[in-house]
């Protein structure tokens, strides 16, 4: 159990690092790869670590998993939009956009990401919810044998929905559907064991993921958009699988409790890394006077930026941990 936990928290941590790392202004090239995988990876690696023995009753593991996901949402949401609204609004790229103060409001209430300017990624902790919750709905009323045949039908009435409904479902519905699939694959891989580690299939799953990024450009999932529907399932597979080979290795090679801490709090560096972003971007204009123009492109300059995000997000949350830790303890006198 440990080591699949370690190899779970592997794949997450350096999963978020790339969902940080595409946020920067990246080259293209880079940033579409990574698109090609990055939050299926994540539907994935939660549907792996689905076990419904855990969870006995439907209540119970909805108001969990309400607790975990839908709470988060709306706190976080609220913070980082009043951040925006008094603030970050006001400087930077949020400066040039034309948007009402109400818009990004409505966005989270719908759960709608590309409205929600003051912090997108928030879309996949409303989207996760609704994901697990049909999930344990389709395991509590099917055998495992059905799975596959309910994933096949799930990811046609995707692709139906992506080709010819043009109005973005709201809570992101129509992603979840989508987001089901790569979830329940997650599952199964876990029951039946199917994750095996290959050198050669690393590599060619690898190679596949660039012709993907390469010919299919880049992927929207927060808005349904993926370009050839297909390809999207190749690529996303593709690099989920690359990564699995990858993090079984590492784990093997390299023990470090800081990646399993990482791995542990990719909901909440989901949540703060692009108010992070701004607090450095801040910092280095105003107080160091550096470019920020000269990070467009820049491969180095960007992955320490990504880095300095994460562990200033790590240092937040241990800081939130500690005053928690702390609150409780005074309580309790």
């Amino acid at each position: 159990m440990g080591q699949r936990i370690n190899f779970i928290d592997y794949a997450k941590a350096i999963g978020i690092f790339l969902v940080v790392l595409a946020h920067t202004p990246l080259k293209s090239e880079i940033t579409d790869w990574i698109y090609v995988f990055h939050m299926p990876l994540f539907f994935f690696l939660s549907g792996y670590l689905f076990d419904i023995k855990r969870y006995p009753t439907f209540n119970g593991f909805m108001v969990r998993r309400f607790h975990q996901l839908v709470i988060p949402y709306f706190l976080i949401n609220l913070f980082t939009y009043f951040l925006w609204l008094f603030v970050f609004r006001h400087y930077g790229a949020d400066s040039e956009i034309a948007i009402t103060w109400y818009q990004p409001m409505i966005g989270f209430l719908l759960g709608n990401g590309n409205e929600m300017i003051h912090n997108v990624p928030l879309w996949f902790l409303l989207c996760l919810f609704i994901v697990e919750i049909v999930f344990y709905l389709i395991i509590q009323h099917s055998s495992v044998g059905k799975i596959g045949y309910i994933l096949g039908f799930l990811a046609l009435v995707g692709y139906l929905n992506y080709h010819y409904n043009p109005i973005l479902l709201p809570f992101s519905l129509g992603t979840a559907v989508v987001g089901i699939v790569f979830y329940g694959v997650g599952y199964l891989c876990n029951q039946y064991q199917l994750l095996k580690n290959h050198f050669l299939g690393f590599i060619i799953s690898f190679v596949i993921t660039i012709l993907v990024a390469s010919y299919n450009g880049r992927i929207y999932m927060h808005i349904n958009y993926y370009n050839h529907y297909l390809l999207f399932f190749v690529g996303a597979l593709s690099g989920i699988y690359m990564m699995m080979c990858l993090c079984v290795y590492l784990t093997k090679m390299v023990k470090s409790t800081f990646i399993n801490y990482i791995g542990r709090n990719t909901l909440l560096i989901c949540g703060f890394h692009l108010m992070v972003f701004s607090l450095i971007k801040g910092i280095l204009l105003f107080v160091f006077h550096f470019n920020l123009q000269s990070l467009e492109q820049a491969i180095i300059g960007n992955v320490l930026f990504a880095v300095v995000a994460i562990l200033l997000c790590c240092l937040l949350i241990s800081t939130y941990h500690k005053g928690k830790v702390l609150i409780d303890h005074v309580r309790n006198k």
